[in-house]
């Protein structure tokens, strides 16, 4: 089993923790949807695994290498609310580089686990749209975590 301190150095030097802006269209409207994840990308996919297995979420996956002279590269995705709360206040303590942007996702969790999963209300969707206020509160987190991440800042 690979140490917290272990993963949150990982994470700080080849992992990513963002929101993801989803667009979704049916018969009667568009909805857009926020929703936040992790990603650790690295060519050894061993030591995702093992990352993997400890954190007890996740998925590993492979992308074939781009130019002949580069290595395959592998990417563990921790997707869902629930997970990456779970992921982040575990290693929280432990950032250098991402903590500042961790902290900010963590203080936004009221806007995510606000029970959207749960059917009900709408008959064409099955699921009541969210309050414009959460919408909101989501996108300007997503606007935040892009501007953190962009390459150079």
């Amino acid at each position: 089993m690979i140490s917290k301190q272990y993963i949150a150095g990982f994470f700080d030097a080849d992992g990513c923790v963002s929101i993801i802006k989803s667009k979704y269209t049916n018969s009667k409207r568009a909805t857009v949807r926020y929703n936040p994840v992790i990603f650790f990308t690295n060519t050894n996919i061993e030591v995702l695994q093992e990352i993997k297995k400890t954190l007890e979420c996740g998925s590993v996956y492979t992308h074939k290498k781009v130019k002949l002279h580069w290595k395959n590269r592998s990417v563990l995705q921790i997707a869902g609310y629930k997970a990456v709360f779970r992921v982040l206040e575990k290693l929280v303590d432990f950032l250098v580089i991402k903590k500042p942007l961790a902290e900010k996702i963590l203080q936004h969790k009221i806007y995510f686990a606000d029970g959207r999963s749960l059917k009900h209300g709408n008959q064409y969707t099955g699921v009541r749209p969210l309050p414009k206020n959460i919408v909101q509160k989501r996108k300007e987190l997503y606007d935040w975590c892009k501007e953190f991440n962009r390459k150079g800042s």
